[in-house]
């Protein structure tokens, strides 16, 4: 199913090309489903917000309901937020979950301040559907009343295009809006009347038109704004509305949900990578919390290049052995054939670094620190055994205090690990609720790499035999932003430009050494009009010449040239032509007939 943000992104493509038949379509569409969200999503909550908390039934019981269930009517919202889920699932179905960054609360704005209806209004125009172009601006106008051009759009498509005032439609009217009808009569029919204008202005309180009949019935007809007011039970309404629109935003910015890492799966953004082979293997639900496990990145030759790195450098005497970026570009200095894997190495990362900010649907995702991490096969001491340890290890070596109560790091950040071989036992992530017990693991495979946030509380069990990963930082705030990749890239970069310049310097005595043998540059390039073109003169002796064609005479075949295609210059022209293949056997014809 295609959200309004995707819809009205394509939209706004398809109005920036000029195909405005397709945006109008578009955004038709995505104002239609902007509107089933939105609307649903208040149900759902309003529906939620009748089955009553344990909490709520003793507030009432203590006869301090309305203060205290104002207070409190968020806590309440998330008491009931599996009911909430629950109502998404059967009204949405496999909708795509609302995701919020930057990109997605920009398209909401443009909702809700109508910018939306302005692509409508010049959509319409262009395609002369005038009568829906004056909806669309109407609509617009309703929202900006103080906005001169808006106001000039609505006056042209009344007075140039002739649409008549009936058919300029609100096309944000809600289905509990109410029409004025004024009577003639009756006090009672204008006390209604001025009621309906109270009701009316409670939901469209911008509306020029019953803005102007609440004047009227003030000045003309010397009503009080007191009896211009709404029913006590719609006020009631309108109030719980807003509430509810406010901590449904609160709730979608902050991405509630009743997993403790409080993921939602974004499998939907991920179908091309499952075509290119990398697919989740475990998700958040798995996994209970903001974390996955994929796999697909890495191949079995892929490993033992990495592992070339690890053996260059040399492994200490200490239990993790960790080889960073800059380490790794040292050790290519010192071994240039370790350039390839120095390549595959920060190739690997971005892969993963990409990968993960797709899942995570984050625009802007930077790499904090990248390194290479192997540990050697450990075992417990009986003391340990006894006494429990008091080391727990982490991903990048560090030792994890389980009764601190927060652990450092940012709810913006991410730990991701690729692993690079398997390992025969041990060696597992496992990851720790408050309590310090298991509530999830994932087995060290090779090419699987997992991803958590830093704030992850974690430890990695004694592997029975070496275990070697790529250890990644991700961050969304690019002040954070490490620059050892972006290094690397250039010390790459500048690793072929040498190359290349070796390569022509190597060109240059070629060409020399060919001109002292007699071969000479007949025509350049410049002359030929091009800088890949020349004309040489000298490679052969007229001796040397004359055997190749004897060669060809003796066993070259008669052919147009185009294998059976008809000539596109002449119907009557032919070649006589020797391939290599042919040429090695003909000579070897002639040695023989001679032997």
């Amino acid at each position: 199913m295609t959200t309004y943000y995707r819809l009205y992104q394509y939209g706004v493509q398809f109005y920036n090309e000029k195909n405005f038949t397709v945006a109008k379509s578009l955004f038709e569409k995505a104002l239609e489903d902007y509107h089933f969200y939105h609307q649903n999503a208040i149900n759902c909550r309003v529906e939620c917000r009748r089955e009553k908390s344990t909490l709520v039934e003793n507030l009432e019981e203590s006869r301090k309901v309305l203060d205290i269930l104002e207070i409190n009517i968020f806590e309440n919202f998330i008491h009931h937020s599996k009911c909430i889920k629950r109502c998404y699932k059967r009204v949405f179905g496999e909708r795509p979950d609302h995701h919020h960054n930057s990109e997605t609360k920009r398209i909401d704005k443009d909702f809700e301040d109508g910018r939306i209806f302005q692509y409508l209004q010049f959509s319409y125009y262009e395609l002369k559907d005038y009568t829906k172009a004056a909806s669309a601006a109407y609509t617009y106008f309703l929202k900006h009343p103080q906005d001169q051009n808006a106001r000039h759009n609505v006056q042209m498509y009344r007075e140039k295009f002739e649409v008549k005032d009936e058919e300029f439609v609100d096309l944000e009217r809600k289905p509990y809006q109410v029409k004025v009808i004024f009577f003639k009569g009756d006090s009672g029919d204008f006390e209604q009347a001025a009621e309906a204008i109270g009701a009316f202005l409670l939901f469209n309180s911008s509306h020029q038109e019953m803005l102007q009949n609440r004047l009227f019935f003030t000045t003309r007809l010397g009503y009080h704004d007191s009896h211009l007011r709404a029913r006590k039970e719609a006020v009631e309404y309108v109030e719980m509305r807003k509430r509810l629109e406010l901590l449904l935003n609160y709730a979608e910015s902050n991405d509630l949900d009743e997993t403790e890492g409080g993921t939602k799966e974004v499998d939907h953004y991920l179908k091309v990578f499952e075509k290119l082979g990398i697919k989740v293997v475990q998700t958040p639900q798995d996994l209970k919390g903001r974390r996955f496990t994929a796999e697909g990145v890495l191949r079995e030759e892929q490993r033992e290049e990495l592992l070339n790195l690890v053996k260059s450098t040399g492994l200490d005497s200490s239990e993790v052995q960790t080889i960073s970026v800059p380490k790794a570009i040292e050790a290519v200095k010192g071994d240039p054939d370790l350039e390839i894997t120095l390549r595959l190495f920060l190739k690997l990362s971005e892969a993963v670094r990409f990968y993960t900010s797709k899942f995570f649907n984050q625009s802007s995702f930077y790499t904090k620190e990248t390194k290479l991490v192997c540990r050697k096969p450990t075992e417990q001491t009986d003391e340990e055994k006894e006494t429990g340890s008091s080391c727990f290890p982490q991903e990048d070596g560090s030792c994890l205090d389980l009764e601190q109560e927060h652990l450092d790091g940012d709810p913006d950040e991410f730990i991701a690990v690729l692993f690079i071989n398997d390992v025969d036992k041990g060696g597992e992530t496992v990851f720790l609720n408050r309590k310090n017990k298991e509530m999830a693991h994932v087995r060290p495979k090779r090419g699987h790499f997992i991803v958590f946030e830093t704030l992850d509380k974690h430890m990695v069990t004694p592997p029975a035999s070496q275990r070697c990963v790529i250890l990644m930082t991700f961050t969304t705030e690019k002040a954070k932003d490490n620059p050892e990749y972006r290094d690397a890239m250039r010390f790459l970069n500048d690793l072929d430009e040498e190359k290349v310049r070796k390569l022509h310097i190597d060109h240059l005595k070629r060409i020399e050494e060919i001109k002292d043998e007699g071969v000479s540059i007949i025509q350049s390039g410049q002359e030929l009009h091009g800088k890949e073109r020349f004309v040489a003169d000298g490679l052969m002796t007229e001796g040397e010449c004359q055997k190749l064609i004897s060669l060809l005479e003796a066993g070259g075949l008669e052919g147009d040239g185009y294998r059976g295609d008809k000539s596109p210059l002449t119907h009557n022209e032919v070649f006589t032509g020797l391939s290599a293949e042919r040429a090695q056997k003909v000579a070897h014809w002639a040695w023989c007939s001679i032997y």
